[in-house]
């Protein structure tokens, strides 16, 4: 699987891009989110609620304060980060590389 993300200000729009269908038919595949920076190398992504019908993952997440993204490492156009997610006091956590085009 894929993603691409467009990000036009604290707005953010992720595209999965899932050709065996992983994710299931009722997977939202570009979901709209809404980004907060706490400082520069760190946001926190919640589900934009006014732009799409959230699934009951996208509203456990909203109701658990969304994801907290830190930026690890700079390497020419990519960033590595660490997603993390509060649920009920256990860190969730993913990271991964975000490379921009």
């Amino acid at each position: 699987m894929t993603y691409k993300i467009i990000r036009n200000g604290n707005e953010q729009r992720e595209i999965v891009e899932d050709p065996e269908n992983t994710l299931g038919t009722d997977f939202n595949k570009s979901p709209y989110e809404i980004i907060e920076w706490i400082d520069d190398c760190t946001y926190r992504a919640k589900y934009d609620e006014t732009k799409m019908e959230l699934s009951e993952y996208q509203k456990f997440v909203n109701d658990n304060n969304g994801i907290l993204t830190e930026m690890v490492k700079i390497e020419g156009k990519c960033f590595y980060f660490k997603a993390t997610l509060d649920v009920n006091g256990q860190i969730q956590v993913m990271n991964g590389k975000i490379c921009k085009e």
